[in-house]
Parts: C-alpha cells; sequence; structure tokens
C-alpha cells in the first residue's frame, strides 16, 4: 500500500511539472514553424555529425589496428592517441602489441 501511495504522489508531480513546465513549451513550438524547422535540422545535422565522428574513429581504429607503420607514425606525432589504444587493448585482452611495437621499432633502429 506504501509504493502505491508513492507512486501515486510521482505521477501527480510529473502531470504537474508537464502542465506547467513543458506545456506551454510545446504550445510555442507547435505555433511557430520556424523553432520547429530549427529544431528539426539541427537534429538531423547532429545525427549526421555523430555518424561521421564514428566512422571515422572506427577507421582510425581500423588502421592503426591493422598497419604498424600507421602505429610508428602516431607514436611519432601523437604519442598521447597511441598510449589510448594500447589500453583499450589491454582492457579489452590483447596486451601483447605495446610490448611487439616496441620490440619491432628497436630492432628497426638498430638496423639503421
Amino acid at each position: 500500500m506504501h509504493t502505491h501511495t508513492h507512486t501515486s504522489r510521482l505521477n501527480s508531480c510529473f502531470v504537474m511539472f508537464t502542465n506547467t513546465v513543458c506545456q506551454p513549451v510545446i504550445e510555442v513550438i507547435a505555433t511557430c514553424p520556424a523553432i520547429w524547422k530549427f529544431i528539426k535540422g539541427s537534429a538531423k545535422t547532429l545525427f549526421v555529425l555523430e555518424a561521421v565522428c564514428f566512422a571515422a574513429s572506427y577507421g582510425v581504429y581500423y588502421r592503426m589496428n591493422t598497419n604498424r607503420e600507421f602505429r610508428q607514425h602516431i607514436h611519432e606525432n601523437y604519442p598521447f592517441v597511441l598510449d589510448y589504444y594500447y589500453k583499450i587493448g589491454e582492457i579489452v585482452g590483447d596486451s601483447t602489441v605495446r610490448q611487439a611495437d616496441a620490440s619491432y621499432w628497436s630492432a628497426l633502429k638498430k638496423s639503421d
């Protein structure tokens, strides 16, 4: 019985909030097509931007995961990015990449 009382209080608070705060905002948006058009356009732009950023980050991750020379380029120019890549790999389970790259690059320097 106590839970029912608590739930009905929450429902009444929600209804009061909706009627006093949300309803006027919804009415303004509904009566002003320019605002609605801006919101829809912003949402579409944000969705496209998020998809592009996701695709770009996956592309960089894939290239780092498959190309040791690219990892070396990142190591020389953006070492903090490579450090995050190694940390993620160690969390996921492949903890040998950092050591393998370090030994390969040190052997490459010795041969030069």
